[in-house]
């Protein structure tokens, strides 16, 4: 019988005597993949190769980059400072997708995001814990409240003014009393003009953005509604960590104090953007469910798009458009939309100034550039004196780009 040696790789090796036993097993084992006779390959011998790795499956969607079992802070796409619209398209739509699952989630177990699985409590003792303050047994989001109807839209003026105590103490509202303002607020908001007249004198304020302090220290040095009119151009949410104390104290005031308060629509306020750039995620963590940021959403859509000062002063958060020449274009739109992609509503939000003349192609994907000449042509065209936007830092208080636009 012959001698099984062992190879320098350790393993045995048959001797050449036994070669043509091994031609024929090759053949057998060759025969043997070819008919598919075989789910597998089977070893012939210790000279038998290996079976080849099975890929894994690949994804069937390859639109989505992650698994959707990853938490949404590693899914979270997170954007440079200077807004892009076709990045900013580009991330909503991937997380639309993403955070589908997720949604479905929460809506159902009402549980805060990235937190340890707590033991099951009643709504009643969650809303007690976070925000201390009695609540009542049963809440309908349609109206019902403790087993009594209310209008959601009826709201006094006692409940107002102790909603925005709190809400200057940064304390946000419970999400029952979030229903009942932003229904309260659309029905102020719908009866305002997209070319909203406002009477001097007014302070008129830029940029928000979440910095809930920065807004308390401009009541501070201004002074508080109703002893100071104001005006604001919108971008009330996103990058700042307070956007939910921020959003709901302007909107409380602007229901408490209607002919004193104005409140503008900028580019983030639009459910794309907000869920890009940090306020989608902000109602998450703070309420455990996305209906205050829904609440909010459709608050926006009724906001006014620009406003006139005395006729002379023109207001808008972006800048002018192609599409519009007098304010009669402006005051034709229907506003109560998610702020499209492309078109007048568009460019009002998105548009900047240029030092060229003309229009041009906006770098940030929306809008377009205008230069002197265009916002000189529109003020005489409508009587005015001044075009005055935000949607741009300044150092400064306020800047003037020329003579016909202060921002």
């Amino acid at each position: 019988m012959p001698v099984l040696s062992p190879d320098r790789f350790g393993a045995a090796s048959i001797p050449s005597a036994r070669s043509s036993d091994r031609s024929k097993a090759k053949r057998r084992a060759s025969a043997t993949n070819a008919s598919g006779s075989h789910k597998q390959n089977r070893h012939v011998g210790p000279w038998a190769k290996l079976p080849e790795p099975v890929p894994e499956e690949e994804s069937k969607d390859a639109s989505v980059p992650f698994p959707s079992n990853l938490p949404t802070s590693a899914r979270r796409r997170t954007l440079p400072e200077e807004e892009d619209m076709h990045e900013i398209i580009q991330a909503y739509t991937k997380m639309a997708l993403e955070r589908t699952d997720c949604i479905q989630e929460l809506a159902q177990k009402r549980v805060l995001p990235h937190s340890k699985k707590r033991p099951p409590t009643s709504l009643r003792s969650k809303l007690n814990r976070n925000y201390g303050v009695p609540a009542p047994e049963t809440i309908d989001m349609s109206g019902s409240v403790g087993g009594a109807t209310m209008a959601l839209g009826d709201v006094d003026v006692a409940t107002l003014d102790a909603w925005c105590e709190k809400l200057l103490t940064c304390q946000p509202l419970s999400e029952p009393e979030v229903v009942r303002l932003c229904a309260r607020a659309k029905e102020v908001l719908r009866n305002e003009s997209n070319v909203q007249p406002v009477r001097c004198p007014v302070t008129v304020c830029g940029d928000v953005h979440g910095q809930f302090h920065d807004l308390m220290e401009l009541f501070r040095i201004g002074g508080h509604a109703p002893d100071t009119n104001y005006l604001f151009m919108g971008d009330y949410v996103d990058r700042g960590y307070y956007s939910v104390e921020t959003v709901t104290l302007l909107v409380a005031l602007k229901v408490r104090y209607k002919d004193r308060v104005f409140i503008l629509r900028g580019n983030h306020e639009s459910r794309q953007i907000t869920q890009v750039y940090g306020f989608y995620d902000e109602c998450l963590r703070k309420y455990g469910t996305p209906n205050v940021w829904r609440q909010f959403t459709e608050v926006f859509d009724y906001l006014p798009l620009t406003a006139v000062v005395e006729n002379q002063i023109f207001c808008l958060h972006g800048g002018l458009s192609p599409s519009i020449d007098t304010l009669d274009h402006i005051r034709a739109l229907d506003r109560v939309q998610e702020v499209p992609h492309e078109g007048p509503m568009c460019d009002l939000l998105w548009s900047d100034p240029d030092d060229r003349s003309g229009w041009g192609i906006s770098p940030r994907g929306a809008g377009y550039t205008f230069g002197q000449d265009i916002s000189d042509q529109f003020n005489h065209a409508n009587g005015l004196t001044l075009v005055s936007r935000a949607h741009q830092l300044v150092m400064e208080v306020f800047l003037s780009i020329y003579l016909s636009i202060v921002y």
